[in-house]
C-alpha cells in the first residue's frame, strides 16, 4: 500500500469520526440529528422538534399562523416606510 492508499484512509477515517462526533454533540444539545424525521418538514424550524412523532397538524397551523402573522406585519412595516 503506497501513501496515498494510505492517505485517502486516514482522510476518510477522520470524516466518518467526525461525523459521529457531530452527532453526539448535536444529540446532548438537544437538536434533531444529522437524520432526522423532521428533515423534510417545512416547518421543522418552526416547532424547533416539538412534534416528535405525533399529529403535527396542530403545531403546523400554529407555525403557518405566525409565518402569516409576521408576513402581515413585515409588509404593514415596508407600506409605513414609503
Amino acid at each position: 500500500m503506497g501513501p496515498i492508499e494510505i492517505t485517502v484512509i486516514v482522510l476518510v477515517a477522520a470524516f466518518v469520526l467526525a461525523m459521529i462526533i457531530a452527532m453526539i454533540v448535536r444529540k446532548l444539545k438537544g437538536k434533531p440529528s444529522l437524520s432526522s424525521d423532521c428533515g423534510c418538514c417545512p416547518y421543522s424550524g418552526e416547532c424547533h422538534g416539538a412534534c416528535k412523532g405525533e399529529d403535527v397538524s396542530d403545531i403546523v397551523a400554529e407555525a403557518k399562523a405566525r409565518r402569516r402573522d409576521r408576513s402581515a406585519s413585515q409588509a404593514e412595516d415596508v407600506g409605513d416606510a414609503e
